[in-house]
């Protein structure tokens, strides 16, 4: 069973559509560990492929170029302890920046990030499942502003 359709808002003053995690996680799917799974992403949240978006998360880094963060998981928090289990690929959203753009927040910062969302199943070299949601991020604002 799967949650409703996620249904976008248009952010004040900006021509991006928010989006909340919980929303993208409205249906079943596998972990990033489960080699070879099959799944279905409905077709409403296929619809949000080349979307701009803006979405609400905590930031896990994952790549960095120099002490900048180029490359980082945006989650609902419950992911980044070595203690918790991986999250199906469908509660988090893969967000990459430039390096020229790259962050220098703190790891597991609240952040608001803007951006252009892709949908679609990455698998890495072992039929794992990596992800589902890619965004490319155009600005990420934290709560003491803007970076």
């Amino acid at each position: 069973a799967s949650d409703p359709a996620p249904t976008p808002t248009t952010v004040a003053g900006t021509d991006y559509q928010s989006l909340t995690l919980e929303s993208l996680a409205g249906f079943t799917a596998p972990k990033m560990s489960d080699v070879g799974a099959t799944f279905d992403i409905p077709e409403e949240v296929k619809q949000l492929d080349g979307h701009k978006v803006a979405l609400r998360g905590y930031l896990l880094p994952i790549e960095l170029s120099g002490r900048r963060v180029t490359r980082f998981l945006v989650t609902d928090g419950s992911f980044g302890c070595c203690f918790v289990e991986a999250p199906a690929v469908n509660r988090y959203v893969d967000a990459r920046t430039t390096e020229e753009r790259g962050l220098t927040v703190v790891p597991a910062s609240a952040v608001r990030l803007l951006g252009v969302l892709t949908v679609g199943e990455e698998r890495d070299e072992y039929g794992c499942v990596v992800s589902i949601y890619r965004l490319a991020v155009d600005a990420v604002q934290v709560e003491d502003g803007e970076w």
